[in-house]
C-alpha cells in the first residue's frame, strides 16, 4: 500500500490501530520536522497490520529514499540517494494472494525489501502488491 503523506495521516486518524497508530503518528511528527511534506512523493508503511513492535515506513522523495524506523527507545532516519541503488528486482507471484517482492540493493547498505505479504496481512496483501508495483515504476524512471 502506498500513500501520500496527507492521505496516510488521515487514514491513521480514521482507523484505530491502538499502539500502532501512536507509533506511526510519532514517526510522522518527527519526519515533518526534518522534511517538507510537499517533498515526499509516497510513503510505504511496513508492519502496520501485524503484531510486530517495529514501526517502519519508507518515504520516497524526488531523488532519495528515507528509511524511517521506531523501535522502543530509538527513532532512526536513513537518507539514501537513488544514485546509490545498484539494482532493483521485482518478483510477482501468479496468485494475487501471494507475495509481490521488491528488492532494492543499495551500495554499502544492503537490500531493502518490500514484501506485500510480510509487510501487511492477508486482508491487505493485494493493496500492498499494487503499491509495490507503483513504486517500481517510480524507481525505474529515476
Amino acid at each position: 500500500m502506498v500513500f501520500d503523506t496527507t492521505v496516510f495521516k488521515e487514514w491513521l486518524d480514521r482507523r484505530d490501530f491502538g499502539e500502532k497508530s501512536s507509533g506511526f503518528h510519532k514517526l510522522m511528527s518527527r519526519l515533518n520536522e526534518l522534511v517538507e511534506e510537499k517533498d515526499i512523493k509516497f510513503l510505504y508503511p511496513k508492519n502496520l497490520f501485524d503484531g510486530k513492535d517495529k514501526h517502519e515506513f519508507i518515504a520516497f522523495l524526488e531523488n532519495k529514499l528515507l528509511l524511517c524506523t521506531l523501535q522502543e527507545t530509538e527513532i532512526k532516519f536513513q537518507l539514501i540517494n537513488y544514485s546509490r541503488i545498484e539494482y532493483i528486482e521485482i518478483n510477482e507471484a501468479q496468485n494475487q494472494y501471494d507475495a509481490t517482492i521488491l528488492t532494492i540493493k543499495v551500495n554499502q547498505i544492503g537490500d531493502i525489501i518490500l514484501n506485500s505479504l510480510e509487510d501487511s496481512n492477508e486482508h491487505w496483501v493485494n493493496e500492498y502488491s499494487k503499491g509495490i508495483k507503483s513504486l517500481f515504476k517510480v524507481l525505474v524512471v529515476n
